[in-house]
């Protein structure tokens, strides 16, 4: 039911705690109101105020955009009256938006992640190993290779058979590339049931 709007309980402690938040920087600031001072106004003027001030500040700290995504969307749970009145609010949100950079970045540097691969062949890890190097090499979330593995198999054969390689082709491929099929992407509910991954690092 569209009309609910139910949220989910840890969503809510996220919330409640980002709100904790909004207070201690309150009160850092030398505001003599509190959240819930704020809450119970007639009016949002002067909380729009301060909400985009600590958008601010979470901006200069590098927090992620997400903790005041969820603290504009508590007020809003809270007074649904001040659907409009937190205008503001979503405008520095748009802006911060527009100020992250565009471009796609790597989680870390591929010396890294040989790294973390040569410890794990080193302490016989070899199933670490090989999610790391197919999570990093194919761009996949570490999800989506670790839930094939199993305790009784090793996930080198598991994953294998999921594998196709240009020799399965009949070399038929001009492509030097592995692919790895993902019955279970992450978008299967909304869009793709069934996602590849593209490895060509030999």
């Amino acid at each position: 039911d569209l009309s609910l709007g139910d949220v989910s309980a840890a969503e809510q402690r996220r919330r409640l705690v980002i709100s904790v938040d909004f207070d201690e920087f309150l009160q850092e600031s030398g505001s003599f109101f509190r959240f819930a001072d704020y809450m119970d106004a007639p009016q949002a003027r002067e909380l729009v105020k301060s909400v985009v001030a600590f958008g601010q500040h979470l901006y200069n700290e590098e927090r992620p955009r997400a903790h005041f995504s969820r603290l504009i969307l508590h007020i809003r749970q809270q007074r649904p009256d001040w659907k409009y009145a937190l205008a503001g609010c979503w405008d520095a949100l748009a802006r911060w938006e527009l100020a992250e950079p565009a471009e796609t970045r790597l989680p870390c540097p591929s010396i890294i992640v040989f790294a973390m691969m040569s410890v794990a062949f080193l302490w016989g890890w070899t199933d670490v190993a090989l999610c790391l190097g197919l999570a990093f090499e194919a761009g996949l979330r570490i999800g989506e290779i670790v839930s094939r593995v199993h305790i009784s198999r090793e996930a080198s054969r598991m994953l294998w058979e999921h594998f196709t390689l240009p020799e399965d082709v009949f070399g038929l491929s001009r492509i030097r590339a592995a692919y790895l099929t993902i019955d279970k992407p992450k978008t299967r509910g909304k869009s793709a049931t069934k996602q590849v991954g593209r490895i060509e690092s030999r």
